[in-house]
């Protein structure tokens, strides 16, 4: 059976004239592995929003008497799909069938995960299917629909006293890197999920914040230099502009047993 390629031009075409023969090329190459079931493509090419700095996110569905030994072949796959110059796998953020990619001529990041037909579903978006052997990777895409996993108010709610107050008694022992890190780590996994979802947009950390004009003159000060009082100035910052969200997702201010204990908390380090 031979199946055509479907919207691999179209995807291809998004990127600049080098980058897009290496897509197409990269494509046809995994689909020429007999153990390759689908190629299905994710990231800026579904919205076409392609720029010179966009990386490539590629899905390659094997059937599951082959995913085994594609698992543990990747490293070998990939230095077969053009001039690989470094890979890893993804367990540091917790998708171990994930191989990062960074492909020279042109310098490329490619991500390859490796799953399963059966693996399609659950998901968090519709991929572009590029290539289909068989139509089964399309019909197991039919059967089911895709969901962002965005989180709600309660969430935040539960966890960001407890991070507020971790990141100020961080400060309080003078370990000022970690304290800094974890201003970072609160405005990825707190503030700008919460701009995103007043925004109306699926939480995806920290991305795109830019557009988010109105508040980006708050949410810059949440950052800071290594120094103690910038830091706290950040953290007062941060949890006012926590407050602000809040409000403005639930119509009333956060009444948790937790927000004057850290509020006081933090104005105890601040004047030991």
């Amino acid at each position: 059976m031979i199946v055509e390629f479907t919207k691999l031009d179209d995807a291809a075409g998004q990127y600049d004239d080098e980058a897009g023969r290496f897509v197409v090329d990269l494509v046809k190459k995994i689909a020429d592995d007999p153990r390759v079931e689908a190629v299905l493509m994710a990231g800026s090419p579904l919205a076409g929003t392609v720029d010179r700095w966009s990386d490539v996110d590629l899905t390659v569905v094997c059937a599951a008497d082959d995913h085994a030994g594609m698992m543990v072949g990747r490293q070998d796959f990939a230095k077969g799909m053009g001039r690989l110059l470094s890979a890893f796998t993804g367990e540091h953020v917790g998708e171990p069938r994930l191989l990062i990619c960074l492909y020279d001529a042109p310098l490329l990041h490619v991500d390859m995960k490796f799953i399963r037909v059966e693996d399609v579903n659950p998901r968090v978006e519709d991929p572009l299917v590029l290539w289909d052997r068989t139509g089964r990777t399309r019909r197991e895409l039919a059967q089911g629909a895709p969901r962002w996993p965005n989180a709600e108010l309660g969430w935040f709610e539960d966890r960001a006293w407890i991070w507020l107050h971790y990141g100020v008694a961080k400060l309080g022992r003078g370990e000022l890197y970690e304290a800094l890190n974890m201003l970072t780590f609160f405005r990825e996994q707190v503030l700008g999920p919460m701009i995103a979802k007043i925004a109306g947009r699926n939480q995806r950390g920290v991305r795109h914040l830019e557009k988010d004009v109105h508040i980006s003159g708050l949410l810059i000060r949440t950052t800071a230099v290594l120094d103690r009082d910038a830091l706290l100035d950040a953290y007062a910052v941060s949890l006012d502009l926590y407050l602000h969200l809040h409000e403005s997702i639930a119509g009333t201010r956060s009444g948790h047993p937790a927000r004057e204990p850290v509020e006081a908390y933090l104005s105890m380090v601040r004047n030991a």
